[in-house]
Parts: structure tokens; sequence; C-alpha cells
């Protein structure tokens, strides 16, 4: 009897013990620090790709992509909302973002970031990295965000000058519509400086406007000329379905990097506001003042 006890409680104790270790196992996974992961396989941006028998448009399509992709980044946020019953229900949102300094700076739109209570970044090479709030610019819907690479040596895309373009010029947007990672579509420049209400509280001031496909996911991601230099990003478009229309709307990367620049270095963003207010005013008010009154033609 003593043995068979003996037994029988060993076997109870290891039981409990596997209980024990997969619980902990499971909170590990759930809440503790994670580290980068692999999620997604990539082509190899280290190899280049054989555009034998392309045409010149293709050709650059497939080398600027091969070489951007990999610092174009999929953004999961992570929210608390709440319901009619004000009981707190998590809620998740995504967009995109590049890699603009290979220090773990990535720029993205601020309606992408907006309120989040965690961040995650997977980029295009399938590396996962939890990010880091640095600053917004609301009104221009800029937001810089930060991952720790570590070891890890980041691609950063390299920055154009969107005072030059052109209307007509060949741009390619890369992001994650939809979900569906390192989505790349063409387009050209479509006209330049319009003045885009993005919401209540945001401007874009001189958008770029193109025929590249964007649709919700786009934001924040990539707009690039045919050298692979970053033009814009990817903030809006137009529609009256919900999908691509065929008009949609970039931030200068000009404008970008001035706020990037400004949040890096002094944590908050620099605006120049025309510090006086004009009023129409009738001939009364005009005569109580001692003005001339005159009349436009």
């Amino acid at each position: 009897m003593t043995g068979t006890h003996s037994r029988s409680r060993t076997m109870r104790l290891v039981a409990l013990g596997a209980i024990v270790g997969l619980g902990c196992y499971w909170a590990g996974s759930r809440w503790g620090t994670r580290g980068p992961d692999r999620v997604e396989a990539v082509p190899n941006p280290a190899k280049p790709p054989d555009t034998t028998g392309m045409s010149e448009d293709e050709a650059i399509n497939v080398k600027v992509y091969s070489e951007a992709a990999p610092a174009v980044a999929n953004i999961v946020t992570r929210t608390l909302e709440y319901d009619m019953f004000m009981d707190p229900v998590p809620a998740e949102g995504a967009g995109s973002g590049f890699v603009m300094d290979p220090r773990g700076y990535i720029l993205t739109n601020n309606h992408v970031i907006e309120n989040a209570q965690a961040i995650e970044v997977t980029l295009g090479d399938g590396l996962r990295f939890p990010a880091k709030l640095v600053g917004t610019d609301v009104r221009d819907d800029v937001a810089l965000i930060k991952i720790d690479p570590g070891d890890h040596k980041l691609t950063a895309l390299p920055i154009g000058d969107s005072s030059t373009l052109q209307v007509g010029q060949h741009v390619l947007a890369i992001g994650n519509p939809f979900g569906f990672q390192s989505t790349l579509t063409t387009g050209v420049v479509s006209a330049l400086g319009r003045t885009v209400q993005t919401s209540e509280e945001s401007f874009i001031d001189g958008a770029i406007q193109t025929d590249a496909a964007i649709n919700r996911g786009n934001s924040g991601g990539p707009l690039l000329d045919s050298h692979g230099e970053v033009i814009g990003i990817n903030s809006a478009m137009y529609s009256t379905s919900g999908t691509t229309a065929g008009i949609g709307f970039a931030i200068p990367i000009n404008t970008a990097k001035r706020i990037a620049n400004d949040l890096i270095t002094e944590g908050r963003v620099r605006q120049v506001y025309l510090g006086i207010q004009a009023t129409a005013f009738d001939s009364g008010f005009a005569q109580a003042l001692g003005l001339p009154l005159t009349r436009a033609c």
C-alpha cells in the first residue's frame, strides 16, 4: 500500500508541475518580453533581382521594390475602446510605415497610431519589434515611432526631395492594404499642391496627388520615385465606395522630414503661425476708427 500511495503521489506532483509549467509558458508567450521573431518569408534583398527580358519600366519597378520592401513596416496598434455599457473592449488597428533611419526611427501617419496603448512593427524582412512613440504632429498627420533593432542591421529608405516633383513622374507605393503585407502599386504624380483635410484636426498642405492605388492599410507607407527615394507618405484617398478610385494623396516628404528632425532633436514640432487676424467691417466701424472709406470696383 505504501509503495502504491507513494507512486500515486509522485504522479500527482508530476501532473501538477506540468500544469504549472504550461501555465507559465502561456503567460510568458502572451505578456512576456519578446525579441524579434521571423513571421513571414520574403525575397532576399541582398540578391539582385533578375530583370532579363523585362521592359525598362518593369525593371525599374522590380529593382525599386526589391530594395525598398525590407524597410517598409506593417504597423499593428492595440487600443482600449468602450462599449455601450462603458466596459473596456480591446481593439486593433493597422497601417504602414517605413524606416527612415537605421537607428530604428520609423515614419508613419498620426492617425495610424493615434491613442495606441501598444505598437508592434513587422518589417518587410519578417522581423517583428515592439515600438514606442517618439512624437506626433496632429496638424500635418505625421508620427514618428522607434524600434530597438539590437544587433539587426536595418535597411533605411533614402529620402528624396519633394520640391522637385513634376506632374507625370512615375511613382511607386508600398504598403499593407487590408493587411496584405509588402504590396506594390504604381502610377504617376497626378497633381501637386493640393490641400486635403484628413480629419477635423489634420490638413495636408501641398499634398501630392497620385493614381497609384492607395487603400485602407496603405496609410503611412512610402511613395517612392523611380530612383527608389521617398518623396511622400501615403495618407489618404478619395472614394465614394471605400476602395481606391485612382485618387490618392501623400504628404510631401520635405514636410515629414522637417517634422521628424524636430521630434528627434528637440522632442517637439516647431510650428510657425501668423500672429494677426483679419476681419471685415462696415462704413460705420471705419468712421469710428477714423479710417478713410473706399469702395471696391
